[in-house]
């Protein structure tokens, strides 16, 4: 998406644009999408050589809730994305760590 930082010395200011996807089957049996958009906006301090986040600000800027008719998208050439290991960047990512260097690269 999108981030504007500022530095001055041991102390940074951000903000970092976010978009999350959800699906859900409503009541009715029908499957929902649901978007949020926004945004973080973030102080962070460095210490000891670490940067870490002081204080967050969550920022809603938009959502919408659609029912989903069909899932036009939907193929089996496409791998579908999971939340364990067998997903395709979570194996790569694991690679990356096991051997030390980064995923990119």
């Amino acid at each position: 998406m999108g981030q504007v930082s500022d530095i001055e010395g041991d102390e940074a200011r951000g903000e970092t644009f976010f978009i999350a996807l959800m699906t859900a089957d409503s009541e009715d049996g029908t499957q929902r999408l649901s978007q949020l958009a926004g945004r973080f906006v973030d102080r962070f301090e460095r210490t000891d050589g670490e940067w870490r986040i002081k204080n967050r600000v969550a920022v809603h800027d938009l959502s919408i809730t659609l029912r989903i008719d069909e899932d036009y998208l939907a193929s089996n050439e496409l791998k579908r994305g999971t939340r364990d290991i067998d997903d395709p960047g979570a194996a790569l990512l694991a690679m990356a760590y096991r051997s030390g260097r980064s995923a990119s690269g």
